[in-house]
């Protein structure tokens, strides 16, 4: 495994009608990153991937070079070439594609090509090397899944049939094939089969006589077909790209609401690091940052703001700042305070200089007993939502 040399091509040109939305459902935006972007970025933290060719619709080729390929530090391993009106055609373009890029001395030829789904964010590194290293061994290697739904066949509208389903199997992505094998099967392959097939490793099969090795996939490599899967997949990544660090002061209020936002958040399945006590002590992989301090002990917000925002800003996908001051029961006074002009002008600081983070200010008014929990669920909720609408601005709880 180690000696392989391995390179992806993720399909991400496809028109998904099924999904009824307004632009193809490979360019939603999730957390202002479209969604096969996050394929992408699965594919960049596996070692045996040397590099990933993306088929895109051709009028989206400027959007991807400068506002996807940028979010990768390589330049050279990412790259963007057009699709075509079928998977088949789609697939043989990018590894003619990568043909141009081997001969131009862009990338090495791979021993195994990995093909996958741009719309199944969720890919695994395990499942990426299982296949890979099955292709290596065996020629050709795809993931297989049990089928949960009885198949039937009919015919004007009534039933014809009922299969048994323990029979089949689901063909998922990720796919892979020895570089020879998946050139000679499209190679070889029909018009009819780049018109109306879509399975690779059937091609494989009658035209390179290579009988593929099957590996059962997770759950989470489901493919975004309907809309109902693209809210699953935008739950999940945001579970999955999202951690916090909360920095308070040790007095009781912020305490309390610390230790509400930790319950909240970790009910949602996002990591948290609590009892920060500053930016320095921010974990490399935190994208998120609460700032919970008695308003009275803020001398300056600007900055430390603007540091967290620096450390948010290095995620692939972005982050959040929050800053929360708390403020005396009905303060009519209290957006004249020196405190809040130094809450606004902090959160919108941030705003201005990184537009890939999103920044809150929180004033909360302070009484007898506040619902901490409520509190809580406002402050994780704008975490979890990154409304690009609200940066910079402040919201006022009681």
């Amino acid at each position: 495994m180690e000696s392989m040399t391995a390179a992806a091509v993720v399909l991400a040109a496809g028109d998904g009608t099924r999904a009824k939305l307004k632009e193809r459902k490979q360019f939603f935006s999730v957390k202002g990153s479209p969604l096969f972007a996050y394929t992408v970025d699965a594919f960049y933290k596996i070692s045996c991937i040397s590099y990933v060719v993306a088929t895109v619709p051709e009028p989206t080729l400027t959007y991807c070079e400068k506002e996807v390929k940028p979010l990768f530090d390589k330049s050279s391993w990412l790259w963007f070439t057009k699709g075509g009106d079928s998977r088949h055609r789609s697939i043989w373009l990018a590894l003619r594609y990568i043909d141009e890029l081997v001969k131009q001395g862009g990338v090495k030829s791979p021993d195994v090509i990995v093909i996958h789904d741009g719309v199944r964010p969720l890919v695994d590194s395990h499942s990426v090397s299982q296949v890979a290293k099955a292709a290596y061994e065996h020629g050709a290697a795809g993931c297989i899944n049990n089928l949960t739904s009885t198949v039937i066949t009919s015919e004007d509208e009534f039933i014809c049939q009922s299969l048994d389903r323990s029979q089949y199997m689901s063909s998922e992505t990720p796919q892979a094939f020895q570089w020879s094998v998946i050139r000679t099967a499209y190679e070889k392959c029909s018009e009819a089969d780049f018109e109306t097939g879509t399975e690779c490793l059937d091609l494989a099969l009658r035209y390179a006589k290579c009988n593929a090795k099957l590996v059962q996939s997770p759950e989470t490599l489901f493919k975004v077909t309907y809309l109902g899967d693209l809210w699953k997949a935008e739950m999940l990544l945001t579970v999955k790209y999202n951690k916090v660090g909360i920095i308070c002061r040790p007095s009781d209020g912020s305490a309390r609401l610390s230790s509400n936002l930790v319950s909240m958040l970790e009910t949602q399945n996002i990591e948290v690091v609590s009892g920060l006590k500053g930016v320095g002590e921010i974990p490399q992989d935190t994208n998120n940052v609460i700032f919970i301090k008695w308003y009275e002990a803020m001398e300056c917000i600007d900055g430390p703001l603007v540091d967290a925002a620096h450390h948010a800003a290095t995620a692939r996908f972005g982050g959040a700042v929050v800053a929360v001051m708390f403020f005396k029961k009905n303060s009519a006074l209290m957006e004249s305070t020196k405190w809040y002009q130094r809450l606004k002008s902090g959160v919108q600081r941030v705003s201005r200089v990184h537009n890939r983070v999103t920044s809150y200010g929180v004033a909360i008014m302070r009484n007898e007993a506040p619902d901490w929990l409520k509190i809580a669920t406002s402050i994780a909720g704008l975490i979890l939502k990154r409304d690009v609408g609200l940066s910079g601005q402040i919201i006022v709880l009681e």
